[in-house]
């Protein structure tokens, strides 16, 4: 497998966001969250769901082209965690997975660009 093969690609509906995870290397994607997470192989079904449904999004302190994404729950057999999520954006709408992992918190840093409307 190439770096640049798609292993997801994820839609964000409210947002209108399409975002991608790539096989990656150690620095980007796939191969960057399991090489720092090796128990992500099995939760890589989690990433996708928690771009899909997330319910906070901050935008990075110090890549003004990114941002953390964190959904509380993603991952069923560790429900009390948020998944999070950075993501670094090519265009408004378009942005591929940097790295992932499971957290007992959500730690900010930037400002909040999006926070999922109760209904």
């Amino acid at each position: 497998m190439s770096q640049t093969d798609t292993v997801f690609t994820a839609y964000h509906e409210e947002r209108n966001l399409t975002i991608t995870l790539l096989e990656g290397n150690l620095y980007f994607g796939k191969a960057h969250i399991i090489s720092r997470r090796p128990d992500m192989a099995k939760r890589i079904d989690a990433v996708k769901y928690a771009i899909e449904n997330h319910d906070i999004a901050y935008k990075d302190k110090d890549h003004g082209n990114r941002e953390r994404i964190y959904c509380l729950g993603a991952d069923s057999t560790r429900s009390s965690l948020y998944m999070a999520v950075v993501v670094e954006y090519n265009s408004v709408t378009n942005g591929t997975i940097i790295t992932a992992w499971p957290s007992d918190k959500m730690v900010g840093g930037g400002d909040i660009v999006y926070t999922k409307s109760e209904s």
